[in-house]
């Protein structure tokens, strides 16, 4: 495709999905139902990118989940190249965070952002957050070249406002639930029980359906051969969900395959 033709394509697919757009609000309004708010992210973010952007949506949650743009159109942002790269990616959400159902970016937190690399590109990780706690496995990784966005990989939740932070279940009972199972069920006595955290658990996004998210105290068991993580629910005391790394058995894996 020509670089003209190209343009008038992208104009044209602006100026379509704008139409499109302004019937769909309106028959959202009609419904009284919540409008989307991805399709316009996704044109904001093209219009950045000054091309296509390629696109792809959860089939869970609807929300965008991965994000490369065509070699040459990079989505720009508008800060300098020098500011830190966790700050850049920030800013990105800011303008952009809608296509993943950050609708306020103190609703993320920067977990780590990486020096340059040898191609130039730098790597900020982000953490999702409702009301200062960490949503479970729901992460956003934001691949930058100075002050643009190359690509964007992410697992993310709309605000979970249907749930309620306040626990039911203290800290303190939640480890002794966990302690229980494991001498109960697994006839662990020794295991270490760390200090419970509380976090929004939504198992849909670990495996792929849709589920409600709950709060929960995640809680890691450790011993010498075990490591386990549990999520109890904070409002009522089940095991939402848990599995097991066993440490012994990983290690005779890698003794008798061998590591690169």
């Amino acid at each position: 495709m020509t670089s003209r033709k190209r343009s008038l394509y992208f104009s044209a697919r602006l100026l379509s999905a704008g139409a499109l757009w302004t019937v769909c609000s309106a028959t959202a309004q009609a419904v009284d139902a919540p409008a989307d708010s991805v399709e316009p992210a996704v044109l904001a973010m093209e219009a950045a990118a000054g091309a296509l952007v390629e696109v792809t949506r959860s089939p869970v949650t609807d929300l965008v989940s991965f994000v490369a743009t065509s070699r040459g159109h990079p989505i720009s942002l508008d800060v300098p190249a020098s500011t830190p790269a966790g700050e850049r990616a920030l800013a990105f959400l800011v303008a952009h965070g809608k296509a993943f159902g950050i609708s306020d970016p103190s609703s993320v937190r920067v977990v780590r952002a990486t020096p340059k690399d040898a191609v130039g590109m730098e790597h900020a990780r982000l953490q999702q957050m409702y009301k200062g706690i960490p949503v479970t496995a729901a992460e956003l990784t934001v691949h930058l070249r100075g002050a643009n966005v190359v690509s964007v990989l992410a697992k993310t939740l709309p605000d979970p406002t249907d749930v309620e932070t306040t626990p039911e279940i203290g800290a303190g009972e939640a480890g002794a639930i966990v302690s229980k199972l494991l001498r109960e069920k697994r006839f662990i006595q020794d295991a270490e029980i760390s200090t419970p955290r509380l976090e929004i658990l939504n198992k849909g996004l670990l495996e792929g359906v849709s589920f409600p998210s709950r709060l929960a105290w995640f809680i890691v068991a450790s011993k010498v051969d075990l490591r386990e993580y549990f999520w109890v629910d904070a409002k009522r005391g089940a095991i939402l969900l848990n599995f097991t790394l066993q440490l012994h058995k990983f290690c005779c894996v890698v003794a008798e395959k061998g590591v690169d």
